[in-house]
Order: structure tokens, then C-alpha cells, then sequence
């Protein structure tokens, strides 16, 4: 029986073409090539990878990083890897104007592979160091802390939302958020006044307030 050569031979050949690159330009044209036009993720996740290992300085290296993060994160579904690429792409350039982005997409990833202590500080990076995020990254580590049973701490996140300067949508999310707390600390009175206050009076603050009145009185009933 003839011996099974195609892969291999196939697998040389991409190496000798890889190797030809000698332009880091050209090897990242190629990564996105493979996977924009031959659809070969595997393929790609090989020339991206090639790319940051031999020019983890170039000014495109974060770019790249980002990419493959989009790539592993989507098609060969490595979540972890996609969130590390994201963190590492934003710390080697802090400066970049979408920095801040990529590390509220890095924590989201994060958060949805179950990793929330890392997710807690990639937010926390945001808010700190990124300004025009903060609001954006205080209001997700605050679900994410009511999702891990620490209203205090989310109450804490709500409030510095509310109090600073975010647009009036985010102090709405953060005003019924804060209220969502005070009644899972066991204080309807303080959750419903928090409703009280200043604020956009959506649909959501509306139905909020109406759910918390009916739940507070149906609680006084009951006690007498």
C-alpha cells in the first residue's frame, strides 16, 4: 500500500511558505488571509502565533493578538487563551485607543469561562486606568458581584457609577442596581427611597419600583 505522504508533504509545504515570509507584514497578511479567505482557523492560529512569537514588538503585535483572540475565542472555541491574548495585547500597549476595550472584552470572556476573580480584576484595571470604561467596567463588576452573593460589595460599584460623572442611562442601571442590593441587605424602605431619587425614569425604573411597592406591602400584610 503507498504510503500516506499528502499531509505531510502539505504540512512542509505551508512551512517552507511561512518560512519565505521574512516581512513581518507578510505574515500577517497571511494569517488573515487564511482565515478570511480559506476559512482554515487552524491555519490561521499557526501565522498569528508565528507573528507575536518573532515580533512580539512590532507596533501590529497587539493587533494581531486581538485578532487571534477573535479567532480562538469564535472558531476553536478557547476562551481562556482569547481573554490572556486580550489582557496581554492592552498591557503592552496601554496607550492604544482601544486599550480599555480590549480589556472589558478580555473580562467578559472571563466572566463567561467561570473565571470571575480574574474578570473582578480586569474590570478593576479598566476603571482605574481608563476613564472613558470606568463606568462601563463598574457596572459589570457589580452584576458580577450580586452574582456571586456580594450585594455589598456591587452596592459599593452601583454607587461610585451613580455619583460620578457617567451618562444618564448608566446612573439609571446604577440607581436600580443599588436598590437591588438594599433589598438583598434586607432594607425594602432604603431600596425603594434609592427609587426615589434623581434619576431616568424608564420602563425598567418604573417596573422596578412597582415590583419592590408590591413585594414591601405584601411583606407588611403578612406581618400582621
Amino acid at each position: 500500500m503507498a504510503p500516506a505522504v499528502g499531509l505531510p508533504l502539505l504540512l512542509l509545504a505551508g512551512l517552507i511558505l511561512l518560512g519565505s515570509l521574512q516581512k513581518p507584514e507578510e505574515i500577517l497578511q497571511s494569517a488573515r488571509a487564511a482565515w478570511l479567505e480559506e476559512s482554515d482557523a487552524d491555519l490561521a492560529a499557526r501565522r498569528y502565533r508565528t507573528f507575536v512569537r518573532r515580533f512580539s514588538e512590532h507596533p501590529l503585535a497587539s493587533d494581531a493578538r486581538v485578532e487571534l483572540a477573535s479567532l480562538v475565542a469564535g472558531q476553536l472555541e478557547q476562551p481562556v487563551q482569547a481573554a490572556r491574548l486580550l489582557e496581554v495585547a492592552a498591557k503592552n500597549q496601554p496607550a492604544h485607543a482601544k486599550a480599555g476595550e480590549w480589556l472589558l472584552l478580555a473580562a467578559d470572556i472571563a466572566s463567561g469561562a467561570g473565571h470571575a476573580g480574574w474578570a473582578q480584576r480586569l474590570w478593576t484595571r479598566v476603571a482605574e486606568v481608563h476613564p472613558d470604561q470606568a463606568s462601563t467596567a463598574l457596572l459589570n463588576m457589580a452584576r458580577e458581584r450580586i452574582a456571586q452573593g456580594d450585594p455589598a460589595g456591587a452596592y459599593a460599584d452601583y454607587q461610585r457609577v451613580a455619583l460620578d460623572t457617567a451618562a444618564p442611562e448608566e446612573v439609571s442601571l446604577a440607581r436600580i442596581g443599588m436598590s437591588i442590593c438594599l433589598e438583598r441587605l434586607g432594607d425594602r424602605d432604603a431600596a425603594l427611597a434609592e427609587l426615589e431619587s434623581p434619576g431616568t425614569a424608564d420602563a425598567g425604573w418604573r417596573q422596578r419600583k412597582e415590583a419592590l411597592i408590591s413585594r414591601r406591602d405584601a411583606a407588611s400584610v403578612s406581618i400582621w
